[in-house]
């Protein structure tokens, strides 16, 4: 085959290794576009950026050591903050409201003057705010364009230290990229050989949204149809969503609808309504999807 014309992308490949001449040299964006492509949904990695008292009660809040991705909202340009170390943010002078309760909130920032930042500042840091109302102002004006909100406290009157009973752990996790990833069958389920083609159960994030595909049966029997759950998988928990999500699936071998749940906890239920009081010899999971937020 003869090439008629190639023309060069205007960013070189990610981590090429010149032999000769100059090296490459590759700026902070570029060098996101691994991170834009790794994790799609920002937030914290694993279980770390966590909020608790100090280990003697005071006005401080403890952070939690670990790795985080923070984005801004509808920006494809997202940052990779690393914290090796247990971080005390110490709110020293505060006293307590005369009456009521106040709620106050903790971010993770990201300030980048090329980002339209303050000027010559290129950090990470933890930031405390106040709710205006005392019912939820979540985002205040004062926070750059980049940041994760990591969880609240409250501040009652006559208090005198912030203890974990106050604390609201509020940080999403972040999700891997779009690959599709098998779903892991909880034991007395398999990918549907008889089903539509036995397409094996898969599932994949697209920004906040997880889709479903595949068909799923029962190693041995039917789904019942008399209302009976069946919990088929358990999804890693950056995939859980922040409250239980429902969907309707096709079932077969008749065709009629039945209900797929994912928990709070990852959890992924089929049921077969008893109103269709037919049995379904495998279920579809393609055309369900749900958003985690």
């Amino acid at each position: 085959m003869a090439t008629i014309t190639s023309s060069n992308l205007p960013n070189p490949p990610l981590f090429i290794q010149k032999t000769s001449g100059l090296p490459l040299e590759y700026s902070g964006t570029l060098m996101r576009n691994l991170i834009n492509a790794a994790w799609p949904r920002s937030g914290i990695i694993g279980n770390g950026y966590r909020l608790w008292q100090n280990t003697v009660p005071d006005w401080s809040i403890s952070v939690e050591s670990g790795y985080a991705v923070v984005g801004a909202t509808g920006e494809w340009d997202r940052y990779l903050v690393v914290s090796h170390t247990r971080f005390n943010i110490s709110l020293s002078g505060w006293t307590a409201p005369l009456s009521g309760t106040r709620t106050h909130r903790v971010f993770l920032c990201v300030y980048d003057y090329s980002k339209g930042g303050p000027t010559d500042q290129y950090a990470a840091r933890f930031k405390v705010t106040e709710d205006v109302d005392g019912t939820g102002a979540p985002t205040p004006d004062d926070l750059p364009a980049h940041y994760l909100e990591l969880g609240k406290f409250t501040v009652t009157a006559g208090q005198t230290t912030i203890t974990t009973a106050n604390i609201t752990q509020l940080a999403r996790r972040a999700s891997a990229g779009f690959a599709q990833v098998p779903l892991s069958l909880a034991t007395g389920f398999q990918s549907a050989v008889g089903g539509v083609a036995g397409t094996a159960p898969v599932y994949h994030i697209n920004g906040s949204r997880v889709f479903f595909e595949g068909v799923v049966e029962r190693t041995s029997g039917n789904f019942v149809s008399d209302g009976t759950q069946y919990t088929i998988a358990t999804l890693p928990n950056a995939y859980w969503p922040t409250s239980e999500r429902h969907m309707v699936g096709t079932s077969g071998g008749h065709g009629l609808p039945y209900r797929l749940t994912v928990t709070a906890a990852g959890l992924v239920i089929v049921k077969v309504p008893s109103v269709f009081s037919e049995d379904a010899s495998w279920v579809s999971l393609g055309g369900c999807s749900y958003e985690i937020d």
